[in-house]
C-alpha cells in the first residue's frame, strides 16, 4: 500500500488481481470491433436471420426519446423493471450497474452521498448544494432526503456524466440522475411482488395502472415497502442496530382533453426509517480525548480541560471491529417526504411542444445521535433536523426531430425557477446544566445550560434560461447550447454555544449571496455508418455557493467564514458509439475535466481548550483545484436468445492541482487551509475511486410446459477512496460484492419465483467515513451489510 500525505493514492498488486479478467474482455472487445469496422468477410458472410438483436435502450432526459447510442454524451440507462428485478432497495445499489458511479452513505438520510467521475459531495451541511443533480418526472429534487423517491415503480434510470446545464432546468456540476416513474397504460394491469430474507428482511411492491375513460382518462396507483427488522450491527449495550423501514407511494393520474393536450397530477409521499448509529466504527483514534481508546471497555475515561471546564467523564470504547456498537438507547433517523406535481403539454400544429412541469415537495429529517458511547451515553444526546420545502417551474420549447434529409436542426429551450426554504438545527442536550455560559470576551457569567445549539435557515432563489440546439450537415452533427443562470439566497445563523467548546455563546449571523453565472456547451458528432457513431464534446458547468449554515467551530471566532464561492469545471470528452452484427454493442468514453475552487468540509485540528489561538471544528471552503480525467467502457453482448452479458469498466485519475484556495478567513485558519493544500497536492479526490468494474451475466434455460429458470450473476468491484472530510487522511475500503439470482418463470409468465442473495461471498467493507470535530478528531462510518438471501415472489395480469 503506498501512502502519501495520510491519503491512498494507490492500492497494491493484489487488488488489481480481480481487474485482470475484466481488461482481458474489454482488450479483446476492442480488438474485436476494430476487426469488425473493417469489415470482415466472415463478419459480413453471417445471415442477419442467423443474427440476435439487441434490444435498443432509450433515453428521454434530453426531452425527446431517443437512442441512448445516438447521444453525444456519456449516459447509462438502468432499465426499471430490470432494476425492481436485480433486488433494488434505494438508489444505492444502482452503482452496482454502473462505471464511475459510487454512493458512499447507506447509513444516513441526510447525507447521500453520490460521486460521479470522481466528483462528490458531503452534503451534512443544509447550506451546501450536491454536486449532481436529481430529476423524478422532469422535477429537481433539491435535497438529499428527497431522493428516497427515486426507487418506487420506475420506468427506468438515466445517469448522464458530466456537467449537463444546457439542457436541464439547474445545473450540475459532476451529473444527472433523470428517473422516470410508470405511466398508466391503456389496458387494466396489475403486478405484485411479497419477499422476505434472513435477518427478517420484508419488501412488497403493487401496482394497478389502467383507463378510468378509454384513451382519455388513466390511473396508476403504486405502493413499495421494504423492512429489515432484526438489525446485523451488533450492540455490546442494548438491541442490535441496523433496522430499517421505508415506505413508499405514488398515484398517477393522466388526462388527455384533446388530441394534442395531456394533463399529468402525480402525488408522491415515502417515509424512511433506519436504526444505525453514527458512533459505529470508530477507525482512527482521538488524538485529544485518547485515553478513551487506552482503557477497556466498560471502564470510564477522564480528561481534564482545566478552568473553566472541569473533568469530564467518558466511557471506552469497544475495540473498534466491523458491525459493532454500544448504545444504551437506540436511535433512528426518520424522512419523511411529501409533494405534488403538474405537468402540462401541448403539441402545436407546427410539431412543436410546449411543456410545463411544476411541483412542490416537502422533506423533514432527523439525524438523532449519542454523543459518546455506552450506558453513560443515556440523556446525552445530539439531533440533526434539516426541514426543506421546494417549489419548483419550468417551462420547455420543444421542436420536432431534425436529420440531414429533412430539417436540419432542432432544438430544445426552456425558462427554469426554484424556490427553497431550508431549516437546519443541530442541538446537543447534555441532560443536566453543565455547560459554562461566557460572554464576548471569554469570561464566565456564572450561568450553566444543558443544551447547546446551531441553527439556520436559507431561503434560495434559483432562475435559468437555456436553449441546446443540433445541426445537422451530412454525416456530421453540430450541437451548442447555453445557459444564463442567476443564485439569489438569504441566509440566518444562530449560535448557542460550540458543541466542542462546551461554552454557552449567543451569536446570530446574517447572510446574503447573489451570483450571475454563464455556462455553455459545443460538440460534434460523426457518423462512420449507421451503426458506428463518435463525437466531440466541450461543457462548462458550475454548483452554486452556499453558507456554513451548521459549522461546528463558533461563527464569532477566527474568522470562520460564513460563506463559500461557486465552484466550476470544464469537461472535455470523446465517445464511440458501435453497434456491430446487431448482437453487440461496445460504448468507449475518454474525458479530461477540470475543476476549479472546489467546494470541500476540512477539519480544523486545533484544541482550543489548550490554546484559544488554534481554531477547531467543521467548515466548508473553496479549498483550490483538481482534474480529474479517466475512461468508461460498456459492452453489452447477446450471442444467443438465452444469454445475455454485459461488461462496465471505469478508470479515473482525480487528483488536487498544487494552487492556493480561496479564503476570507484570518491568518490562525489561513495556515490551517494553506497548510492543507500545499500537503495535498497531488492527492486523490475525496470519494474517487481509481477503478470500477461490473460483470452481469444472465442465462435462460427453456422447461417446455413447465416455464423457464433464469440464472444470472453480477458482481463488483470498486477501489478504495479517501474519506469524507477531505484532510482526514483515512479512508473507505475496496468493495467486492456478488450478487446472485436464480428465477422461475410460469409458461404464460404471470408467475416468478425468485432465489436471491446479496453479498454472497460474505465479504466485510468500509463503505463510509466521516470526521468528528466533538470527539477531537475521531472518525467513524459504516460497513456494508453481511451475506443476504432470501425468496420473492412476482405476479403479472393483464
Amino acid at each position: 500500500m503506498i501512502i502519501k500525505n495520510g491519503t491512498n493514492t494507490s492500492v497494491s498488486r493484489s487488488e488489481y488481481a480481480f481487474l485482470r479478467p475484466l481488461l482481458s474482455i474489454a482488450f479483446g472487445a476492442a480488438v474485436f470491433c476494430i476487426w469488425g469496422l473493417g469489415g470482415s468477410a466472415n463478419a459480413q458472410e453471417i445471415g442477419a436471420e442467423e443474427q440476435e438483436i439487441l434490444d435498443e435502450i432509450i433515453v428521454r432526459g434530453r426531452k425527446r426519446v431517443e437512442s441512448l447510442q445516438n447521444v453525444p454524451s456519456s449516459v447509462s440507462v438502468v432499465d426499471g423493471e430490470d432494476f425492481e428485478r436485480f433486488g433494488g432497495r434505494n438508489l444505492r445499489d444502482i452503482e452496482f450497474q454502473l462505471a464511475n458511479v459510487d454512493f458512499f452513505d447507506q447509513s444516513n438520510l441526510v447525507n447521500n452521498i453520490v460521486s460521479i467521475r470522481g466528483i462528490g459531495t458531503n452534503t451534512r451541511s443544509a447550506g451546501l448544494e450536491t454536486g449532481t443533480a436529481y430529476y423524478l418526472d422532469g422535477v429537481l429534487l433539491n435535497r438529499p432526503g428527497l431522493f428516497s423517491l427515486t426507487t418506487n415503480d420506475l420506468q427506468n434510470i438515466e445517469v448522464f456524466r458530466g456537467p449537463q446545464g444546457t439542457e436541464f432546468g439547474r445545473n450540475a456540476l459532476a451529473g444527472v440522475f433523470f428517473a422516470t416513474s410508470g405511466r398508466p397504460t391503456d389496458e387494466w394491469m396489475y403486478r405484485g411482488m411479497l419477499g422476505s430474507g434472513n435477518f427478517e428482511y420484508f419488501e412488497t411492491s403493487h401496482v394497478v395502472s389502467g383507463p378510468i375513460v378509454k384513451d382519455r382518462l388513466g390511473i396508476r396507483v403504486s405502493y413499495q415497502e421494504q423492512a429489515r427488522e432484526d438489525g446485523y450491527i451488533e450492540n455490546f449495550e442494548g438491541e442490535n442496530a441496523g433496522t430499517t423501514d421505508q415506505v413508499a407511494a405514488r398515484l398517477h393520474l393522466t388526462w388527455a382533453p384533446g388530441d394534442s393536450t395531456t394533463v399529468e397530477l402525480i402525488g408522491n409521499f415515502a417515509e424512511d426509517t433506519i436504526d444505525f448509529n453514527t458512533l459505529e466504527n470508530f477507525v482512527q483514534e482521538n488524538p485529544v480525548f485518547g485515553a478513551q481508546y487506552g482503557c477497556e471497555y466498560p471502564d470510564v475515561a477522564t480528561v481534564d480541560f482545566g478552568p473553566p471546564f472541569g473533568v469530564f467523564e467518558f466511557p471506552c470504547i469497544p475495540v473498534p471491529g466491523p458491525r459493532t456498537i454500544a448504545v444504551a438507547d437506540p436511535v433512528f433517523q426518520e424522512s419523511e417526504t411529501s409533494g405534488v406535481q403538474l405537468n402540462l403539454e401541448h403539441e402545436l400544429q407546427n410539431g412543436w411542444t410546449i411543456r410545463s412541469i411544476n411541483a412542490q415537495y416537502d422533506n423533514e429529517t432527523e439525524f438523532p445521535f449519542s454523543l459518546a458511547p455506552g450506558p453513560q451515553a443515556s440523556g446525552t444526546e445530539a439531533n440533526f433536523a434539516d426541514d426543506a420545502k421546494q417549489f419548483s417551474s419550468e417551462l420547455q420549447f420543444i421542436s420536432p426531430v431534425g436529420s440531414p434529409t429533412g430539417t436540419q436542426w432542432d432544438m430544445v429551450g426552456g425558462l427554469f425557477y426554484l424556490n427553497e426554504e431550508v431549516v437546519s438545527n443541530r442541538v446537543a442536550d447534555f441532560g443536566a446544566p453543565s455547560i459554562p455560559v461566557v460572554d464576548e470576551n471569554g469570561i464566565p457569567t456564572g450561568e450553566f445550560l444543558s443544551l447547546l445549539g446551531q441553527y439556520g435557515s436559507q431561503e434560495l432563489d434559483s432562475f435559468a434560461a437555456y436553449v441546446n440546439g443540433n445541426y445537422y450537415v451530412g454525416d456530421f452533427t453540430f450541437n451548442a447550447g447555453i445557459r444564463a443562470s442567476r443564485e439569489e439566497r438569504d441566509a440566518t445563523q444562530r449560535q448557542e454555544g460550540s458543541i466542542q467548546f462546551f461554552v454557552g455563546r449567543f451569536i446570530t449571523r446574517l447572510s446574503s449571496l447573489k451570483e450571475d453565472v454563464v455556462t455553455g456547451t459545443l460538440s460534434v458528432g460523426y457518423d462512420f455508418s449507421p451503426d458506428v457513431k463518435t463525437y466531440a464534446k466541450w461543457a462548462r458547468g458550475f454548483k452554486p455557493g452556499g453558507v456554513n449554515l451548521d459549522s461546528t467551530g463558533p461563527i464569532d471566532t477566527f474568522g470562520i467564514p460564513a460563506a463559500f464561492d461557486n465552484e466550476s469545471s470544464d469537461l472535455f470528452e470523446l465517445g464511440l458509439r458501435s453497434t456491430l452484427n446487431r448482437n453487440l454493442s461496445l460504448n468507449v468514453t475518454a474525458f479530461y475535466q477540470i475543476y476549479e475552487d472546489q467546494q470541500n468540509t476540512i477539519l480544523l485540528p486545533g484544541s482550543p481548550q489548550a490554546d484559544p489561538s488554534q481554531p477547531d471544528g467543521n467548515i466548508i471552503v473553496n479549498i483550490g483545484d483538481a482534474t480529474s480525467k479517466g475512461v468508461e467502457l460498456d459492452l453489452r453482448y447477446t450471442p444467443t436468445e438465452a444469454l445475455n452479458m454485459s461488461l462496465a469498466y471505469g478508470y479515473v485519475d482525480a487528483r488536487y492541482d498544487e494552487s492556493q484556495p480561496r479564503s476570507d478567513t484570518v491568518a490562525a485558519i489561513d495556515a490551517v487551509i494553506e497548510g492543507f493544500a500545499e500537503g495535498i497536492a497531488g492527492s486523490p479526490l475525496p470519494y474517487s475511486r481509481r477503478h470500477t468494474g461490473i460483470a452481469d451475466a444472465s442465462y435462460v434455460f427453456g422447461l417446455g410446459k413447465a416455464g423457464s429458470v433464469m440464472l444470472r450473476a453480477n458482481y463488483s468491484y470498486r477501489s478504495p477512496a479517501a474519506s469524507a472530510t477531505a484532510n482526514s487522511g483515512v479512508g473507505t475500503d475496496a468493495v467486492r460484492n456478488l450478487n446472485g439470482f436464480v428465477t422461475w418463470t410460469s409458461p404464460q409468465a404471470a408467475w416468478q419465483v425468485e432465489m436471491w442473495g446479496r453479498n454472497l461471498t460474505d465479504e466485510t467493507y468500509l463503505l463510509s467515513v466521516f470526521g468528528n470535530s466533538f470527539t477531537g478528531g475521531a472518525f467513524g462510518g459504516s460497513y456494508n451489510a453481511p451475506r443476504e438471501y432470501g425468496l420473492r415472489v412476482r405476479a403479472y395480469f393483464d
